[in-house]
C-alpha cells in the first residue's frame, strides 16, 4: 500500500490507548522524531520541521490533523486551553492497518516513541529533544530547558531516544556518539531514571508557568 503523509500521522497515533489524546506539542514532537529517525523505513521525510518556540515545528502537522478531523479519522477537542487530538474508530482502524504494513523496526520505533512521549511531561520531553537535536534550540522561548553542559551520563529521556535510534540504525551512523550504552541498557536506564529526570525538569518548568 502507498503510505501517504496522513497515513503516517494515523499510524503515529495508533499505539495510544483509546481514551488517550495528544496535545499540539506532543503531536509535533512525535512526528518530528519519526520523520528524523526512521525516514528511510517509512518513505519519508513527510514534514519540514524548523526550530520554533518549543523546538521542532511544522504548521503542516496542524493542517494534516484538520484534514483528518474533517474526514472523521481524528477527533479534535476544542474545549481545552490547547487543542487535543485523538483517533476515531475509523482512524484507529486505518492507523492499525498502516502500522502493520510498515517494516517491523519502523512499527516498533513508532510504538515505543508514542508511549514514551505520552508518559513524558513538557519539560522532560523538550529537554531530551533539545539535547539530542541542539539545532532545534535556536528559537526556543524556554532556554532554561536547553542543556548547558554535557553530563557524564545521559538524562533518562535522552538515553531513551538514543536507545531507540540505535535499534533502527542499521547503517551504524550513530557510532560516532560519545555515549556507549547498548540499546537494552539505554532503554532500561531511561525507564529506571525517568522519575528523577521529570522531577528535575518540572522544577525548571515551574519558573515559566503554564506552558
Amino acid at each position: 500500500m502507498t503510505t501517504r503523509r496522513s497515513d503516517i500521522v494515523l499510524a503515529a497515533m495508533t499505539p495510544a490507548s483509546v481514551d488517550m489524546s495528544f496535545d499540539p506539542v506532543r503531536m509535533q514532537k512525535l512526528l518530528f522524531l519519526i520523520d528524523r529517525e526512521i525516514p528511510d523505513l517509512i518513505g519519508g521525510p513527510y514534514f519540514n520541521f524548523r526550530p520554533y518556540n518549543y523546538g521542532p515545528f511544522d504548521v503542516a502537522v496542524y493542517a494534516e490533523l484538520e484534514t483528518l478531523t474533517e474526514t472523521s479519522y481524528v477527533h479534535t477537542d476544542r474545549t481545552w486551553h490547547y487543542l487535543r487530538y485523538r483517533l476515531t474508530g475509523s482512524g484507529r482502524n486505518r492507523g492499525a492497518t498502516v502500522l502493520a504494513s510498515l517494516p517491523e523496526k519502523a512499527s516498533l520505533y513508532i510504538e515505543r516513541t508514542c508511549d514514551w512521549i505520552l508518559r513524558m511531561d513538557f519539560g522532560g520531553l523538550l529537554s531530551a529533544i533539545y539535547r539530542r537535536y541542539p539545532e532545534m534550540t535556536v528559537n526556543t522561548v524556554v532556554p532554561q530547558l536547553v542543556p548547558k553542559y554535557s553530563h557524564k551520563r545521559q538524562s533518562a529521556g535522552t538515553a531513551f531516544l538514543t536507545g531507540l535510534a540505535r535499534s533502527v540504525d542499521y547503517m551504524g551512523s550513530l557510532d560516532e556518539t560519545d555515549y556507549r550504552l547498548s540499546d537494552a541498557e539505554a532503554i532500561s536506564d531511561a525507564w529506571r531514571r525517568t522519575g528523577d529526570d521529570i522531577g528535575a525538569a518540572m522544577e525548571k518548568v515551574h519558573e515559566i508557568g503554564d506552558c
